[in-house]
């Protein structure tokens, strides 16, 4: 009996190691790409280290993963981004100022957006 639980004991715990590990991580480099080509860093995704950069200048964010939100401080303006993240690479998000797709550089969706030409 003592090695049956054992076993199923054993058996759960992999199945929860295996799902925790199949989660997409979404750190990373995230860049517009216009054309084919890399155009602009728009998010340094680092765990609690991440970055904004509108208009190029760096802003500290955080990202609140649970509620697909990404908050970051503009010029003593706090402003939160919604965003989906799709598990080739594609990170779209909306704000106050509309809507975009970034790619997270090395993913799936980064490369076939640098392949495509407009």
């Amino acid at each position: 009996m003592k090695k049956i639980f054992a076993a199923v004991v054993f058996m759960i715990s992999a199945l929860v190691l295996v799902a925790c590990s199949n989660q997409q991580s979404l750190d990373g480099d995230y860049y517009k790409i216009y054309n084919g080509k890399e155009n602009a860093l728009v998010f340094k995704i680092e765990g609690d280290n991440s970055y904004y950069y509108p208009d190029g200048v760096e802003s500290s964010a955080t990202v609140d993963e649970k509620n697909h939100k990404i908050n970051y401080t503009d010029k003593g303006v706090n402003f939160s981004l919604d965003y989906d993240y799709d598990s080739s690479g594609e990170l779209t998000y909306s704000g106050p100022f509309g809507k975009d797709q970034v790619y997270k550089k090395g993913s799936e969706a980064y490369k076939r957006a640098i392949e495509k030409k407009d």
